[in-house]
């Protein structure tokens, strides 16, 4: 049995789950069995869709080194290797991960995890950070010595299996001939600080406004839907999309993004397609440095600083590349550089042989 450790909710969306299910869909194929453990219901909802089996911990997704989480860790990991007479997998997948908590269960289980900050050195048998800031720490000199297998770079960015699919069956447009109408808008499965709304209010008072047609992605977690509702009532050139089931087939109707920093920059990049992007959270912040650093995306700002002025270079920005074709090229070139669609795959295979399964 391979257990995912991994939570989702309003506060930290769903990027977290959405990668350990690409990645667990990949082990399935590979005829494994898959589990997913999760502090509350809040973070069933995507499970639930996809008919995965799971396991609610009831305990506190911010706060995961506490006895009464470990204890029923142990548990599940004991009745497992019990049931099984093998030492479980275990892939982890939080920002609230420590080493503590690690330390614990190692002698319970396999350890993986995702590590997107490098906040600390991690006692685990396998660590993957795939995000395009992983350059910016020395895995290399911290892990030196320790019987740690590291997987790193954008080859291994685990997309779902509609981007690849949806890069081999299109055919790409031309960027310089194509009207610019269509701008896909998102924040991930949440917008705590009601950004979409705000954006398309901005849009509104813009004269060009009705010469785009907005795609809006309503996250799963998104408390502010009766205000986006609202628009997409009035105005006909806003479609308002929830439970989006191939996020890659839209995209890739779409002449731009407007976005947060978060995994949807990279499937963005996989589709070759032009963004705008802000940031809204700490563990973003290394991205603004990186993409917009390699010129494959613009970045407006942080939204939690002065978001006017993020909202209106979000508009300059736009209409910038709206007149500008070859700019959007070189984008859409630099970004396609970046992710192949293959990373979840890669990840399976190398994790299968790892642990000879």
């Amino acid at each position: 049995m391979i257990f995912f450790r991994t939570d989702a909710n309003e506060e930290i969306a769903t990027g977290h789950v959405m990668r350990c299910m690409t990645v667990g869909e990949e082990l399935i194929k590979r005829g494994q069995q898959v589990k997913f453990l999760v502090s509350d219901m809040d973070s069933t909802k995507l499970l639930k869709d996809k008919n995965y089996e799971y396991t609610v911990l009831n305990s506190k997704w911010n706060f995961l080194d506490n006895v009464d989480e470990i204890n029923k860790m142990k548990i599940i990991l004991q009745e497992n290797y019990e049931k099984e007479h093998k030492v479980p997998l275990l892939f982890l997948d939080s920002y609230f991960i420590t080493n503590s908590y690690l330390k614990k269960l190692k002698p319970f289980s396999k350890l993986a995890v995702f590590d997107d900050l490098c906040k600390e050195i991690y006692d685990v048998d396998l660590l993957i950070n795939c995000n395009i800031t992983y350059s910016l720490f020395d895995y290399s000199k911290l892990y030196m010595g320790r019987d740690v297998r590291l997987i790193l770079g954008t080859q291994y960015v685990p997309l779902r299996s509609q981007f690849l699919e949806e890069i081999a069956n299109k055919k790409q447009k031309s960027l310089n001939d194509a009207l610019f109408t269509n701008v896909l808008l998102i924040c991930g499965g949440g917008d705590p600080f009601n950004i979409l709304t705000k954006i398309l209010r901005n849009a509104y008072t813009c004269k060009n406004f009705y010469e785009y047609q907005f795609h809006v992605i309503v996250g799963m977690y998104n408390p502010n839907m009766k205000e986006l509702e609202e628009f997409g009532k009035v105005f006909q050139n806003i479609t308002l999309y929830y439970n989006v089931q191939n996020m890659a087939m839209l995209m890739s109707k779409c002449d731009i993004a407007i976005t947060a920093a978060s995994t949807v920059l990279y499937e963005c990049c996989a589709m070759g397609l032009p963004a705008i992007f802000f940031v809204m959270a700490d563990n973003q912040e290394k991205d603004a440095l990186v993409f917009a650093r390699d010129k494959c995306m613009i970045y407006a700002g942080d939204i939690r600083g002065n978001s006017d002025k993020v909202i209106k270079n979000v508009f300059m920005y736009l209409q910038e590349l709206a007149k500008n074709s070859e700019l959007r090229i070189n984008m859409s070139k630099q970004a396609r550089k970046i992710v192949d669609g293959k990373g979840a795959e890669r990840i399976a295979n190398i994790f299968c042989r790892m642990f000879e399964i």
